[in-house]
C-alpha cells in the first residue's frame, strides 16, 4: 500500500527549559533567539522542506507567547494549538489530549531539535510496517548523548528503549523524530511520559526504526543553544532567489536558468554512466577529500562542491563528514536531481559559479572537479570562491592539464581549455598556494601519446565521430586493473608530499588569507 502524504506534525513545546536559567525566564524555550530568529520558526521551516503541511503544537509555559508570535500559519503551514492542563500530564499526556487534532496517525517532534533528515522517507517507512510507532535513532555510540537504543538484527525495529537507564549494549540514540498511531496512547493509558510510551512499544515488538544518518542539533542547555546557533548562522548564508529566478524545485534552489552553458543532459547522462567508477575520476575524488587535511584540526562545518554534476564527491563527503553542510552548485538540473537522489540533506543550488548566491566567508572549504575548464571566464569563478571562502579557508581545484593534449575529448566535453603548468594558481589572485601538483601523473606518458597521436589521426572529425570515440575512449580505459593500480600508488607517493611535475589532471589547492 502506498504510504499517504505526511499528515500532521505534533511538536511537543511545552518544557520549562530549566537548563537553560535566566535566558527563559521571561520567554519560552521554542522561542528563543537562534540565529537571529526565534528557535520554533527555523524547525517550522525545515518541516516545510519536507512537505508539512500541519502543526499541532503542544504548549504549555509561556504558550501564549508562542501563539501570538507564530499566528496560525508559518511558512505554509496550518498552525494549531493544545495547551497543557493545569496539572501537568507529561509529554505522552499531552500528545493524548491534542489527538482530536492530531488524528490517528502522525509525527511527533520536541520542540527544542533541529533534526536532519528525510521526513518524507521516515513517514513511509512508518506507514509500511504497520507498527504503532516509529523512532528514528542514530549511531551514536556516546558521541553526543548516552546511547539508549538496541535494534533488532536487521535493523529495522527498535528491539529495546531505556532513556533513564541506557546500558552498555546500547549503541544508537533517539534522534528525535518519532511517529505514533493514535491507539499507541489508547492502548498504553497509563503512560504519561512519550519516554516511557515508547519503551512499552519497543518492549512488545510495536517500534519500528528509521536511522538517521546526520548528527542532530538542540537547544536544552546553553552549551548546545550556542552551537546550534553557530551552525543555523552558517545555513543562513545562502540568499533568497531573485524575482523572475526560476521555478526551484524539491532537489534545488534555482538561481539561474539552466542555459548557455558549456554542457549538457546529454553528457550528463555520458558522465553518469562512466564517472562514479573510472579509476581517474575515484582518484580525483579521493584527491580532493585528502586536500581537505590543509583545513586544519577539526572537520569543517560548510563544504561547497562547485560544478556538483551527478552528485558522487557530495557522496563521499558525506560518508566522511557526517555532520557537515554540504552545498553543490551546478548549472545541470539532470545532474542535480540525480545529486539529489544520492545525497538527500545536501543543499543544492542550481546557479552560476561565477555569481554564487551565498554570503561573503560563508564557507570553509571548496572542493571542485573539472568544472573551470567550462567557464570562460575562468579568474572570475576563482575570484568568486575566494570570496566566499572564510578567510583561512580552502579551496582545492582539479581541471584538465596539458595544453598540447586538446583533443576530440576536450572538445566533445566542452572544454574551453587544458590548463598549462603553474596557470591555475597564476590566476587565483588573493590566494596562498599551499600545493600545485598533478592526478594521473604515473600514466601520464602514455596518455601523453595517446592525445598526441589522436590529433593527428582525428583532425576534424564530425560530432556524430566524436562521440563514438568519447565513448570507445572511456569503455577501454573504465575498468583498468593497471590504471586503478598507478592510482593507488600516486596516492601513497602524494601522502608523503613526492610530487611529479606533469599528470593528466592539475590539482592546485589554496587558502584565502587570515
Amino acid at each position: 500500500m502506498t504510504a499517504p502524504a505526511i499528515g500532521t506534525a505534533c511538536i511537543l513545546a511545552g518544557g520549562l527549559g530549566s537548563r537553560l536559567g535566566e535566558s527563559v525566564r521571561d520567554t519560552p524555550k521554542p522561542l528563543l533567539a537562534v540565529a537571529g530568529r526565534p528557535f520554533l520558526d527555523w524547525q517550522l521551516e525545515l518541516l516545510a522542506g519536507q512537505d508539512v503541511r500541519r502543526a499541532v503544537l503542544c504548549v504549555g509555559y509561556l504558550g501564549e507567547r508562542i501563539e501570538a508570535e507564530l499566528g496560525r500559519r508559518r511558512h505554509g503551514i496550518e498552525l494549531v494549538y493544545r495547551y497543557d492542563p493545569p496539572q501537568l500530564a507529561g509529554t505522552a499526556g499531552a500528545i493524548r489530549g491534542a489527538l482530536d487534532a492530531l488524528g490517528e496517525a502522525f509525527l511527533v517532534l520536541y520542540g527544542d531539535t533541529y533534526l536532519r533528515l528525510d521526513y518524507r522517507a521516515a513517514w513511509r517507512t512508518f506507514w509500511e510496517s504497520g507498527r504503532l510507532g516509529l523512532m528514528s535513532v542514530l549511531h551514536n555510540q556516546g558521541r553526543w548523548d548516552a546511547s539508549n537504543v538496541v535494534l533488532s538484527d536487521d535493523g529495522r525495529r527498535v528491539a529495546a528503549y531505556d532513556k533513564h537507564h541506557p546500558t552498555g549494549a546500547m549503541q544508537w540514540i533517539d534522534y528525535g523524530l518519532g511517529a505514533l498511531q493514535a491507539r499507541a496512547l489508547r492502548d498504553h493509558p497509563d503512560e504519561d511520559d512519550l519516554a516511557g510510551l515508547q519503551h512499552a512499544l519497543a518492549r512488545d515488538g510495536e517500534l519500528t526504526a528509521y536511522v538517521a544518518t546526520r548528527r542532530f542539533y538542540e537547544i536544552g542547555t546553553p552549551a548546545a543553544l550556542a552551537e546550534t546557533d553557530a551552525f543555523l548562522r552558517r545555513r543562513r548564508a545562502l540568499r533568497t532567489p531573485p524575482a523572475g529566478a526560476p521555478p526551484s524545485e524539491a532537489a534545488f534552489t534555482a538561481y539561474a536558468e539552466s542555459l548557455d552553458v558549456n554542457w549538457s543532459d546529454d553528457l550528463e547522462a555520458l558522465h553518469e554512466e562512466s564517472s562514479r567508477d573510472h579509476f581517474l575520476d575515484v582518484w580525483t575524488r579521493n584527491a580532493l577529500l585528502d586536500s581537505m587535511r590543509a583545513f586544519g584540526p577539526g572537520d569543517p562545518g560548510v563544504v561547497l562542491d562547485a560544478g556538483c554534476s551527478s552528485g558522487y564527491l557530495l557522496a563521499d563527503l558525506r560518508a566522511r563528514l557526517p555532520a557537515a553542510t554540504l552545498l553543490g552548485v551546478d548549472l545541470i538540473a539532470a545532474g542535480l536531481r540525480r545529486a539529489h537522489g544520492l545525497v538527500p540533506d545536501a543543499q543544492l543550488l542550481l546557479a552560476d559559479v561565477c555569481d554564487l548566491p551565498i554570503d561573503d566567508d560563508a564557507v570553509d572549504v571548496v572542493l571542485s572537479a573539472n568544472l573551470l575548464e567550462h567557464v570562460p571566464d575562468d579568474v572570475g569563478a576563482l575570484a568568486e570562491l575566494r570570496r566566499v571562502l572564510r578567510p583561512s579557508g580552502i579551496a582545492a581545484v582539479i581541471v584538465p592539464a596539458g595544453p598540447g593534449t586538446y583533443d576530440y575529448y576536450d572538445a566533445f566535453l566542452g572544454h574551453e581549455r587544458r590548463y598549462a603548468r603553474g596557470e591555475l594558481a597564476g590566476k587565483a589572485k588573493g590566494f596562498e598556494v599551499l600545493h600545485d601538483t598533478h592526478v594521473g601523473s604515473i600514466i601520464y606518458p602514455a596518455f601523453w601519446a595517446v592525445k598526441k597521436r589522436n590529433r593527428i589521426r582525428h583532425r576534424t572529425p564530425s560530432s556524430e565521430e566524436r562521440r563514438a570515440l568519447v565513448e570507445a575512449d572511456i569503455d577501454r580505459t573504465a575498468d583498468s586493473q593497471l590504471g586503478a593500480l598507478t592510482t593507488r600508488l600516486e596516492r601513497a607517493l602524494l601522502g608523503r608530499h613526492v610530487r611529479l611535475p606533469f599528470g593528466i589532471r592539475s590539482l592546485t589547492v589554496l587558502r584565502k588569507p587570515a
